[in-house]
């Protein structure tokens, strides 16, 4: 099997599969688009040039497609082309596997966007390396509109053939799109929230216990947060789309908490619609230092009104998080203070009321899959 130059394009041909690496067949071909070359034609990750170390081996590259053509969780389209975007085996140190990211076109718009691994190399390094026989699937999701700053994944719960280091961390990569950076960042992370722009083209850094999909995102060159795809097999959170009209989430359950990029979106009400009302037994708290604070909803577009007292040295700006009963940790917002003049006298002003103010708008599904945390 040789690669072949099409149109500026490299092409693999790949084999149907039985299971993730025989093959019985042709079904297509993987297309890795060359770096430095003119861009493929429209948006989306399936424009971006094959990167990584090992985009070149066509038999992983070929290995991985097959996987996820034959794959029990969201496929391509049987007859669709596959593109190849990535391809390399992570530091020992770090999250050490393999990942090859495969994008195709959605059958209802869009484009999914895959990435088949090996098994998790205990973290902290070990004896010999990933096992490249055994891919497999790892997380799938739909991009709706555009081209994202980056992609990438939060495997909450590790799959069955993972390593389970001493020190428990789970497994998370992300890639900038080309020649740009990424980094990733946890609302379960001490300190506060920190959005500097990414420099690396790709960052395999794990994460704290706890981390997934819900609670981490990723971050571009110009400081904008990305979402990230959870696990397929993910227990914690699911991606869904809401309706584009109503908002509703026809496979959610009253109670249900909407995550997007790490924020706390609304929880479901009776009619499975995000509603402002902050879900049953989540504690409202300021970053870091985990301050309980008591809210009520505010006029729509003012976010929450803080009914309880504020300690001195918090300072308007501080972010305050909602925290579940299980450690779940999503953002809510920033603190603001309304200011009036004091009783001290002219050219003083003391703090009013205070209240939580939300720091991003909702993008409910316009650009990737929003996230549903189940409800206890």
């Amino acid at each position: 099997m040789s690669l072949l130059l099409v149109s500026g394009a490299c092409c693999l041909p790949v084999l149907a599969a039985a299971g993730p690496v025989s093959s019985s067949g042709p079904v297509g071909e993987v297309r890795v688009l060359p770096c430095g070359g003119a861009a493929a034609g429209g948006l989306g990750v399936r424009s971006w040039c094959g990167r990584g170390a090992r985009i070149g081996d066509r038999e992983l590259v070929g290995s991985a497609a097959r996987a996820w053509r034959a794959a029990p969780v969201v496929r391509p389209p049987e007859q669709a082309p596959i593109s190849a975007f990535y391809a390399e085996t992570g530091p020992p140190g770090q999250v050490w596997m393999t990942v090859v990211g495969l994008a195709a076109p959605a059958p209802e718009g869009g484009e999914l966007v895959a990435f088949v691994t090996s098994d998790v190399v205990d973290i902290a390094g070990g004896a010999g390396g990933p096992d490249d026989a055994r891919l497999r699937v790892r997380a799938v999701t739909r991009l709706v509109d555009g081209s994202p700053a980056a992609v990438g994944f939060v495997d909450h719960t590790p799959d069955p053939g993972d390593a389970v280091a001493v020190e428990p961390a789970v497994a998370a990569f992300a890639v900038a799109a080309p020649g740009t950076g990424v980094r990733l960042w946890c609302a379960l992370t001490a300190g506060p929230e920190d959005h500097a722009g990414g420099v690396d083209p790709v960052t395999w850094v794990p994460q704290v216990p706890g981390a997934s999909a819900a609670n981490t995102v990723a971050v571009g060159s110009g400081g904008a947060t990305v979402a990230l795809a959870p696990g397929v097999d993910d227990p914690a959170v699911r991606p869904v789309l809401p309706d584009p009209v109503t908002g509703r989430v026809g496979s959610g359950r009253p109670g249900d908490v909407l995550a997007e990029r790490g924020r706390w979106r609304g929880t479901l009400d009776a009619g499975s619609v995000p509603a402002r009302a902050l879900p049953q037994g989540w504690r409202a708290v300021t970053a870091v230092t985990d301050h309980p604070l008591a809210l009520d909803p505010a006029p729509a577009g003012e976010g929450f009104a803080v009914t309880s007292p504020v300690p001195d040295g918090v300072e308007p700006g501080t972010r305050v998080d909602l925290v579940s009963p299980a450690g779940e940790r999503l953002v809510l917002g920033l603190l603001a203070a309304e200011f009036r003049v004091s009783s001290a006298g002219p050219g003083t002003a003391a703090r009013g009321r205070w209240r939580v103010q939300p720091t991003e708008p909702p993008d409910l599904g316009a650009r990737w899959p929003v996230l549903v945390i189940p409800a206890a």
